[in-house]
């Protein structure tokens, strides 16, 4: 017995000595595969010399990084690893119909039916142009003037409108100069394998009659959470949350202060004996657009069906901003009717233009926390199909695996996405109309109510410090839209059970309305957590990294330290500062803040003590006089007078950090505000306010600024002007920063 308990023991000695090894094998394995791209030999390749992957370059600030996409473009330079996948799509995907000719056709006689164009100077031909407009999803391809390709979905009267080919063989294809391209005015017609006929399902909605049944749905929801605003997410949760579900939260990996209020949120639960609620340790940073996203959600199936093998019907992700728009007992009941189709909510207009429009022409690479665009792109692999639309989904277990699984389909189209801009709404879509098994196992719905307001939601300025190019993101939902877009009757006839965007930082009256519709069979927790207020933690002592005033403590102390001196009463002495909140009673209220402060007294118990104090900002009532501004556009009239701030967001034209603390290393904003009154006559005007000039006086009248604001098309009749103080402080030497 003594001698086998020793050989025990040599033998987990001897395994705990190999597994050190092996462990130390593959970190460095793993440092050496991380520190490649610093320390190989300078990468060069035909790619690398184009003026995008030049201009990337040069912006980027690590050396790492810059290794990482020239190693990149070079892969893409040198091969593309995916030339040609399989459509088995029977429904919507004919692959004996490809390449057939159906003849020589005037282009007068079908103009009309052309949905989008393109002009390949060098690459056209039959071949090439029929895989472009089979990527867009036309069933129909015209070569032209030898370069011009034309898509389109019908002939009218076909036989009618055959010409003599001869007309057509004048213009040899550039791409392939033994065939010809059409001629003037006349194009070849090549059937692209796309069917003529295709419906697009749409879900109806399956009315829930209130009493308990014994739904056997489950769901997996992924909440995918940015920011700070922990009260809004507890409130979110109180309107999805049931123990028979399960909830996968991810925070970005730049929020250490909302990550530890889910971990807080998780012991609660398990506190409880709950165990559905996981905090992911795998964190990425969720930038708009990025490949991360999509990379995230795919982890989730992974680990959720084949680590923790996890059985869920369905999949859904959520963000901090989103909110139920119907109870979760009408999910469930929707859910279970719907024949296990995932919902997947289509650009709904020409995909061409949609392609277009997300960037699908060009290679992009996500490193540095931004979307980098690196290289124009040529191709796609033959006979994909391209879709997309929304990247808020509702996706079927079936789909969920297939989508991770080692099938050439899912396969390819993993590797081809790490190269495209917003792949999340793009992916599985795509997967899903190319595949046997799920082009018809999709509706074209993914529930959801999203707040456009494209003209106002359109600022590239709000993109431009995470990715190069244009994006469009919605608006908050406002007490105005509430009866006329989320109001019950509406959500069930649109079949919209969740919405986006709200935000109680702007108004909170929406949510409250929300709360009583979402929760309204289960009336016990209609008021939990109901609440007229709002608070914001934008510092914390313990994550204070991430703190809007991260680079500003020892500013913020001194404000503390003489925020005690002005009221203290009790020979108390400033220990530190453990919280800052924005604060408002209701939403037509002023921002305002509260200080928590951690103090020690002499009086009393003789220990620490917090104290909160209440913080608001002086108004200038000088400031605030109305005056009108008469152009040959209309009348402008100037209300609320001139507001500073820091945090503005171009949007939603606010300021979203208080208290206003000037930082000379940022830009800093002047707000004016203008009720206009055009002139209807001119139609094109862009405008809500006028063209004018801000001069920025001293406090001794001294001359500072000068800028001019030109005028600005809004919403919400804003103006705004950067002012950059640092640069004012170099050009007046009379004027000095305070130092602390």
């Amino acid at each position: 017995m003594v001698i086998i308990k020793q050989n025990l023991l040599f033998l987990i000695l001897f395994l705990i000595i190999l597994l050190n090894h092996l462990l130390f094998i593959f970190d460095f394995q793993l440092t050496k595969e991380f520190k490649n791209y610093e320390e190989k030999e300078e990468i060069n390749c035909f790619l690398l010399k184009n003026n995008l992957a030049i201009s990337a370059i040069s912006r980027i600030n690590t050396n790492f990084c810059k290794q990482f996409i020239k190693s990149k473009l070079c892969e893409i330079n040198n091969y593309w690893e995916i030339e040609k996948i399989e459509n088995n799509c029977e429904e919507y995907f004919d692959l004996r119909q490809q390449n057939t000719k159906i003849g020589c056709f005037y282009l007068s006689t079908i103009n009309k039916l052309i949905k989008n164009s393109f002009n390949f100077s060098s690459e056209n031909s039959p071949e090439f142009c029929i895989q472009k407009c089979l990527n867009s999803g036309f069933s129909f391809a015209g070569v032209g003037f030898g370069v011009n390709c034309y898509c389109f979905n019908y002939l009218i009267d076909k036989n009618e409108n055959f010409v003599n080919e001869n007309l057509c063989n004048f213009y040899v294809c550039p791409g392939k100069e033994n065939l010809f391209c059409g001629g003037n005015g006349t194009l070849f017609v090549y059937k692209t394998g796309i069917k003529d006929k295709q419906t697009k399902i749409l879900p109806k909605f399956i009315p829930y009659n209130g009493k308990s049944s014994l739904n056997k749905i489950k769901i997996l929801f992924l909440l995918q959470l940015n920011g700070r605003d922990y009260l809004q997410i507890r409130r979110l949760l109180g309107m999805i949350y049931s123990q028979k579900h399960f909830y996968f939260v991810h925070v970005d990996s730049r929020q250490q202060f909302l990550y530890s209020e889910m971990l807080k949120i998780q012991k609660e639960f398990e506190i409880k004996g709950f165990f559905n609620f996981k905090v992911l340790r795998k964190r990425f940073a969720t930038i708009w657009g990025g490949t991360s996203l999509l990379e995230l959600f795919l982890f989730v199936i992974n680990q959720s069906i084949f680590e923790l093998e996890i059985e869920w019907d369905y999949i859904i992700n959520l963000s901090e901003k989103d909110m139920p728009l119907l109870s979760l007992e009408e999910l469930e009941k929707q859910l279970e009717n719907s024949s296990n189709k995932s919902f997947l909510s289509s650009h709904g207009y020409n995909t061409a233009s949609f392609l277009n429009k997300q960037g699908f022409n060009f290679h992009f690479l996500e490193c540095e926390k931004r979307m980098w665009r690196v290289a124009k792109r040529n191709d796609f692999p033959l006979n994909l199909r391209l879709d997309g639309g929304s990247d808020w989904l509702i996706i079927h277990r079936d789909l969920a695996k297939y989508s991770v699984s080692n099938e050439d389909l899912p396969s390819n189209l993993r590797l081809l996405f790490t190269t495209i801009l917003l792949p999340l709404e793009s992916f599985f879509h795509t997967l899903s109309i190319n595949s046997k098994n799920f082009c018809n196992q999709i509706f074209n719905h993914n529930l959801r109510f999203t707040n456009w307001e494209r003209k106002q939601g359109c600022r590239c300025s709000a993109f431009k410090p995470i990715v190069d190019w244009c994006g469009c993101s919605p608006l908050v939902v406002r007490s105005i839209d509430v009866e006329k877009k989320i109001n019950l009757k509406r959500c069930q006839e649109k079949n919209l059970f969740f919405g986006r965007k709200f935000d109680s930082f702007i108004d909170i009256e929406p949510i409250n309305f929300l709360q009583k519709q979402v929760l309204r069979f289960r009336e016990k927790q209609q008021y939990f957590n109901f609440t007229q207020s709002f608070w914001l933690n934008i510092f914390n002592y313990e994550t204070s990294n991430d703190s809007p005033f991260s680079s500003k403590i020892e500013l913020i102390n001194l404000i503390s330290k003489l925020f005690i001196k002005k009221i203290n009463k009790n020979n108390c002495l400033f220990n530190r500062l453990l919280n800052i909140f924005i604060f408002r009673v209701n939403s037509t209220a002023k921002f305002q803040n509260i200080f928590q402060i951690e103090m020690k007294c002499e009086e009393g118990r003789g220990g620490f003590e917090v104290f909160e104090f209440l913080i608001e900002q002086i108004t200038n009532q000088q400031n605030k006089k109305d005056f009108q501004i008469i152009t040959e556009e209309g009348i402008f009239e100037l209300i609320d007078g001139i507001e500073f701030g820091i945090g503005f967001d171009v949007k939603e034209e606010i300021f979203r950090i208080y208290p206003p603390i000037v930082d000379l290393n940022l830009n800093n904003l002047f707000t004016l505000k203008w009720k206009w009154n055009l002139i209807l006559n001119k139609e094109n005007n862009n405008w809500t306010s006028p063209n004018v000039n801000l001069i920025l006086n001293g406090p001794n009248n001294e001359f500072l600024f000068n800028e001019k604001i030109k005028s600005y098309d809004s919403l919400n009749g804003i103006q705004f002007v950067d002012i950059k103080f640092k640069n004012i402080l170099n050009e007046n030497p009379n004027v000095n920063s305070g130092n602390f």
